[in-house]
């Protein structure tokens, strides 16, 4: 079951290793996580890109503006995601410059 299925499957018991398995191998530096790689799949076809474009925007009629949107729980979901965002950016030293000039 990927992240970008329209259809769910029950995992098997050798699915669920197989799975475990991989996860073991990519957080030992041996690839990229799985959701990652589904999702670069299908950021790079261009009808799912339209399907996804589609699906996280939406039209103000009176203004004519598009507006991206995504279906959130709450707002400490978004405040996490920010968060982690910051965190990501931060090992990655892509703030580092920033935060020098100050």
């Amino acid at each position: 079951m990927g992240l970008f299925d329209d259809t769910e499957t029950e995992m098997t018991s050798s699915q669920a290793l197989h799975s475990q398995t991989e996860q073991q191998t990519q957080m030992a530096g041996g690839g990229p996580p799985d959701w990652l790689k589904q999702m670069a799949q299908a950021f790079s076809n261009p009808q799912m890109a339209s399907h996804l474009a589609k699906t996280f925007t939406e039209k103000n009629h009176q203004t004519e503006e598009t507006y991206f949107k995504i279906p959130v729980e709450n707002e400490k979901v978004v405040e996490n995601m920010l968060s982690s965002l910051g965190q990501l950016f931060k090992a990655m030293d892509l703030g580092k410059a920033e935060n020098d000039k100050h």
